[in-house]
């Protein structure tokens, strides 16, 4: 998978300065992966490196260490922007040409996003993420639909790398929910646009969030995130992450004993999920 994201990078036909893969080491086979594709980038001019980091990491911090890296204060090519690309994800070569051309027209954009094509494990289309019709982003609106959970995918970003230094990147203790709490604190001190393009590929885990253990850790995330900024959200009209109303509304409404998915039998929630939900329930309703 990995192969397929680093080609999508290289064949972009507005290419980037300098590109950094972050390796949490989770086993082998990536990092022999990236270590290949060194010679490849540099045929084409393009500085590359490969970061390892000290122990696995989860998402956020994957991404967070190669943000950072780039925007080193010794680093030979000072960003103006960086994007970031899932490991399984794939952009198409006028992804970046096409969003550097709209922020060169529009600086004063912290953020801009685009949509993509779901693409299932066998490789066969599964939908398409793209912003809903009532949404308009070039009167502002993106910010609102960020508050909705509607255009949060890493994969698409390309994001200022002075609101990157502004706001310290992301959280790295939320690591189902990181992108949503960074839109967040970045709705209040910038403007946030979004092109209604398909320009990459996005892979969709069949699993998703299925297991109980990650639609725990997933609603917690996500709880602690309307609570951590519920002025925002007031302001916002009341406005929440999708998951996170369904799971509230569970909570208030079904009792301790219910099923976090079809595939899955009910389950007697832990205590400390309670303790953690529970703020953020009574918020949003």
């Amino acid at each position: 998978l990995l192969g397929g994201a680093l080609t999508g990078v290289l064949n972009q036909t507005e290419p980037a300065v300098q590109v950094v893969v972050a390796d949490s080491g989770c086993n082998g086979a990536p990092s022999q992966v990236a270590t290949e594709f060194a010679n490849r980038f540099a045929a084409a001019g393009i500085d590359y490196k490969v970061v390892r980091l000290a122990q696995a990491a989860k998402t956020g911090g994957t991404r967070q260490a190669g943000a950072d890296y780039i925007l080193r204060p010794e680093s030979p090519h000072p960003a103006t922007h960086i994007a970031l690309c899932d490991g399984d994800d794939i952009w198409r070569p006028e992804k970046m040409a096409r969003q550097m051309a709209y922020l060169r027209d529009n600086p004063d954009l912290g953020i801009l996003g685009t949509g993509a094509q779901n693409i299932n494990p066998s490789g066969q289309p599964c939908g398409a993420l793209t912003m809903p019709s009532k949404i308009d982003p070039a009167v502002g609106q993106a910010e609102k639909a960020v508050a909705d959970g509607q255009i949060i995918q890493a994969s698409g970003l390309v994001i200022s790398a002075n609101l990157w230094r502004q706001l310290g990147g992301y959280r790295t203790d939320l690591p189902t929910c990181e992108d949503v709490e960074f839109f967040v604190r970045a709705c209040q001190v910038t403007r946030i646009s979004y092109l209604n393009q398909i320009l990459y590929d996005r892979l969709v885990h069949l699993d998703g969030i299925s297991h109980q253990s990650k639609w725990l850790q997933l609603c917690t995330d996500g709880c602690r995130i309307i609570v951590d900024h519920r002025d925002f959200f007031t302001r916002n009209q009341g406005r929440y992450p999708r998951h996170i109303r369904k799971v509230t509304h569970k909570f208030l409404h079904a009792g301790p004993a219910w099923s976090p998915g079809r595939k899955l039998p009910p389950v007697r929630l832990p205590d400390a999920f309670y303790h953690a939900i529970k703020p953020a329930a009574q918020l949003v309703y």
